[in-house]
């Protein structure tokens, strides 16, 4: 998925997604885009306040839609592939969320609480 290691440090990595493209996410709340093996650029527009932490991500090979997981914030941030803001849903139970996933149909969001599941229409 790399063409070489391009200067990232791995030890800084927090989550990645592949759905056709390679996602990571570091644990200052960068965001990196990979297509081919190489670097493209991608940035979250359209949020009043940038993640400065670990976000989780979910992605789908199939759908527009990317789901960060801003767990410092309590929100899941929905964009574009492109980086454009679509929502950005802020609750208290995310911030016991371990893991999310993006639906097939990339028209909702699991989220892994202990044993519960969420189910998040975005």
């Amino acid at each position: 998925w790399l063409i070489d290691k391009q200067e990232i440090n791995f030890s800084n990595v927090n989550d990645m997604s592949i759905d056709g493209d390679l996602w990571l996410t570091f644990k200052d709340g960068k965001i990196m885009k990979f297509s081919r093996g190489y670097q493209k650029d991608f940035t979250l527009t359209g949020l009043e306040q940038l993640p400065n932490d670990s976000l989780l991500i979910a992605s789908q090979e199939n759908s527009e839609k990317i789901v960060f997981l801003d767990k410092s914030n309590n929100r899941l941030i929905v964009s574009t592939r492109e980086g454009q803001l679509i929502s950005e849903i802020k609750s208290n139970e995310l911030a016991g969320v371990s893991d999310i996933t993006l639906s097939s149909d990339g028209q909702s969001c699991f989220a892994l609480s202990g044993s519960v599941i969420y189910q998040i229409q975005i």
